[in-house]
C-alpha cells in the first residue's frame, strides 16, 4: 500500500509542476515571440515553446471547433480539460517506475516473523 501512496504523491507533484510549465508556456511564450517579453533562458525557452505550440495549434482548434460560437466558455472549458488530462496522463506515465521500484519484503522475512517463538 505504501508504494501506491508514493506513486500518487509523485503524480500529484508532477501534475502541479507540469501545470505551472503549461501556464508559463501559454502566457509567456507568445510575448517572447512577439518581442514584448525578454527571453527567459535557453533550456526553459526550448521546453516551453513546444508546449505552447501544442496548446495553440492542436488543442485550441479542436476545443473551439466543438464548442458552438454562442458558448465560448465551453471551448475554454474543453481546452482546459484536454490540457489537464494530457498532463495527468503524462505524470502517471513518468511516475510509473515509482510503483515498481519499491523493494518487496522477501519470503524469508515473513516466515521468520510468523514462526518466531512467543
Amino acid at each position: 500500500m505504501k508504494r501506491y501512496k508514493r506513486y500518487w504523491n509523485g503524480v500529484k507533484i508532477m501534475t502541479f509542476v507540469f501545470c505551472l510549465a503549461v501556464a508559463l508556456a501559454y502566457w509567456i511564450v507568445p510575448g517572447v515571440r512577439a518581442g514584448t517579453i525578454p527571453p527567459i533562458g535557453g533550456i526553459i525557452w526550448h521546453v516551453l515553446g513546444p508546449i505552447q505550440l501544442l496548446i495553440a495549434n492542436v488543442y485550441r482548434p479542436f476545443a473551439y471547433g466543438i464548442a458552438p460560437a454562442t458558448l465560448p466558455w465551453l471551448g475554454l472549458l474543453i481546452l482546459l480539460l484536454m490540457t489537464l488530462g494530457s498532463i495527468l496522463l503524462l505524470s502517471m506515465v513518468i511516475c510509473l517506475p515509482l510503483c515498481f521500484t519499491q523493494q518487496r519484503p522477501s519470503l524469508n522475512d515473513d516466515i521468520e516473523e510468523t514462526s518466531a517463538p512467543s
